[in-house]
């Protein structure tokens, strides 16, 4: 059973990340750019990460992109947490690894040249996540 504020907060996250749209209440006339681009940040690492381990719900794919807002925003600690969760789920675990493998290598190359972000252990950890093959499932129906 999936919980209704991940599938919520899920939408909301990818919508404010992809740009295509933003909730009235995030958008104000005389804001500039900066302005909305940093609560648009603060909102999306703010969302809580609190899926048991294994649960293939929408935060699983996201939490590398939560974890970004939450390396912008400089919340370090709560990023590499979501990170450090989201990698001791096994690739089997889901039915469309490129989108987590996307987002996982992406957080990757994007933040681990930036000190204080990832810790070597970290790095390390995601480079062997990185590195393990990436079983494909039976297609249902089509074979």
């Amino acid at each position: 059973m999936k919980p209704r504020r991940s599938v919520s907060a899920t939408l909301h996250s990818l919508v404010l990340l992809s740009g295509l749209a933003s909730p009235a209440w995030l958008l104000a006339e005389d804001e500039t750019f900066d302005q909305r681009a940093e609560r648009c940040l603060n909102y999306v690492a703010a969302i809580d990460i609190d899926w048991p381990l294994g649960h293939r719900s929408g935060f699983v794919r996201d939490s590398h992109s939560i974890a970004q807002a939450r390396f912008a925003v400089g919340r370090d600690d709560k990023a590499r947490q979501a990170i450090r969760r989201s990698l001791a789920i096994p690739w089997e675990t889901y039915y469309d690894p490129e989108f987590p493998l996307w987002a996982t290598v992406d957080c990757y190359l994007r933040w681990k040249d930036t000190p204080g972000k990832y810790t070597p252990e970290l790095a390390e950890q995601t480079r062997r996540h990185l590195a393990q093959p990436i079983p494909r499932p039976a297609r249902r129906g089509h074979d």
